[in-house]
């Protein structure tokens, strides 16, 4: 009995050595770069995928591949591909995962980003009339200026799909030689990972979902869950010593700064927070209000508000206008905001219908913002309309994480998205907001769970983060 066991442990290791041999060595691939956000040299390559996989022989786009071999020379087979958000993120802009969330990942396997195409170095499809140095333009100037963007760039914006950025994800994993791939995606990246685990189900391994967008979502209906995080904010400040004292009566600040940006058009005076030049902004409710939702993304902004909203009750705007500003320079650096409504305006808004809108507009504080103004924007695309997203059933493994205090992809999302998957389990994370795969021990999870995908994931050491400190005044929060 010893004897057959040995030789079985003995096959079991040739047959571990033998899947390993198939995987490629990582550290061969592309050439040598560093990017921004991460010291370690990396491995950068152009992959060519076709424009248009109907026509796979008449145009090309290169896919900007980044490549963080694994730390140990036999790495598993089957890497880990990162996909980024919006739609409009660069996966090379989340290099700097790898400093924590990726840590551990990456020690037994390759750790791939994409850029998806029109992001980053994959052609990004730009338009700097999003930046701060347009904020006076009129709607119609800003339609205008968006129209001519658009055509100023000899693509075919119909070409520019989840599908196929799908497509391309597959076209990059066969290029590199790697049989079957784990995909990590963030926001709208699980949206593009949930697609190629049912375009390709043979090549996908397991997923990680993270601020998960269901196939029902539609881009820009976010009224609902964006007041429904606000009111947590607000009753976690109520709950909090410090800031209950500091702001005692936060929503009713909140209401008088509301009134105040809807009947006051003044342009708020202030030193840029970036190159401390004397600007001035016309701050208008429509900025207000994607302020605040831009703000409850990351319980690190949601910890100031507060004492934003009480200084704006005052009078003072230039805090909240400097929180405008910084939100608009890491949009402007970091997102390809025409690739955004090429996707959104082929996948999402056509089929926003009016009875949505109208209860979006009377949904709380952003009143409907991106649903009334994203029709018009896509006016002047006129990209033809994709099927709606498939809800077929995934039956690879499935982590999906979710933070209580989400704006946009709450933990509700995650549970529709569920409902077609067989082997899926949720972690929501109690006082986390979009993203959670960065917080406390969450790097040993994700480790844990590509090891044994089919396991239950014990998440206890994850439910015991915490909120930050509230800021009470300019000098952070009570010591």
């Amino acid at each position: 009995m010893l004897k057959i066991r040995h030789f079985a442990a003995l096959l079991l290791c040739a047959a571990t050595i033998t899947a390993q041999a198939k995987a490629p060595v990582a550290s061969k691939l592309g050439e040598g770069c560093h990017l921004r956000g991460f010291s370690d040299p990396l491995r950068c390559m152009k992959i060519k995928v076709p424009s248009n996989y109907q026509a796979p022989e008449a145009a090309s786009i290169e896919i900007f591949v980044t490549i963080a071999p694994s730390l140990r020379e036999q790495a598993k087979p089957d890497p880990l591909f990162i996909l980024a958000g919006g739609p409009g993120q660069a996966g090379s802009s989340l290099v700097g995962l790898l400093n924590h969330s990726m840590q551990k990942v990456r020690a037994t396997r390759d750790v791939i980003f994409i850029d998806q195409r029109g992001t980053g170095r994959s052609g990004k499809l730009d338009c700097p009339h999003f930046s701060d140095q347009n904020l006076s333009l009129t709607e119609n100037e800003s339609l205008q200026v968006f129209k001519s963007c658009a055509e100023s760039y000899a693509v075919n914006l119909s070409d520019y799909t989840t599908a196929n950025a799908a497509r391309d994800l597959d076209f990059v994993r066969a290029t590199l030689g790697y049989e079957q791939i784990n995909v990590w995606g963030g926001s709208y990246g699980t949206r593009l990972a949930q697609t190629y685990a049912r375009l390709f189900p043979g090549q996908t391994r397991a997923l990680i979902l993270d601020g998960v967008a269901s196939p029902e979502q539609i881009l820009g209906v976010w009224s609902k869950d964006a007041q429904a995080s606000l009111t947590r904010l607000f009753e976690q400040c109520a709950q909090d010593t410090d800031c209950n004292t500091a702001f005692p009566q936060l929503a009713q600040d909140f209401e008088q700064v509301r009134t105040a940006v809807r009947n006051n058009s003044t342009p708020v005076s202030l030193l840029h927070p970036r190159t401390a030049e004397q600007t001035e902004v016309p701050f208008s409710y429509e900025m207000f209000a994607d302020t605040v939702r831009t703000a409850l993304y990351t319980p690190a902004a949601m910890s100031g508000l507060p004492q934003l909203i009480s200084q704006a009750s005052q009078g003072n705007f230039k805090p909240i206008v400097t929180g405008l500003l910084t939100f608009m320079e890491w949009s402007q650096d970091s997102m390809s905001m025409l690739l955004t409504f090429s996707v959104a305006c082929a996948e999402d808004i056509p089929y926003l219908d009016q009875t949505t809108i109208d209860e979006e507009i009377n949904s709380g504080f952003l009143e409907g913002l991106q649903a009334k103004t994203w029709p018009k924007y896509c006016q002047q695309l006129s990209v033809p309309t994709e099927p709606r997203h498939s809800t077929d059933n995934i039956a690879q493994p499935v982590l999906l994480l979710s933070g209580e205090y989400d704006p946009v992809t709450p933990p509700w999302r995650a549970e529709q998205a569920m409902q077609h998957m067989s082997k899926a389990q949720h972690i929501v994370v109690p006082q986390l907001a979009h993203g959670v795969s960065n917080i406390g021990c969450a790097p040993k999870l994700l480790r844990q769970f590509l090891d044994q995908p089919e396991a239950k994931v014990d998440a206890a050491c994850l439910l015991e983060t915490r909120f930050p400190p509230f800021v009470i005044s300019a000098a952070g929060p009570k010591p």
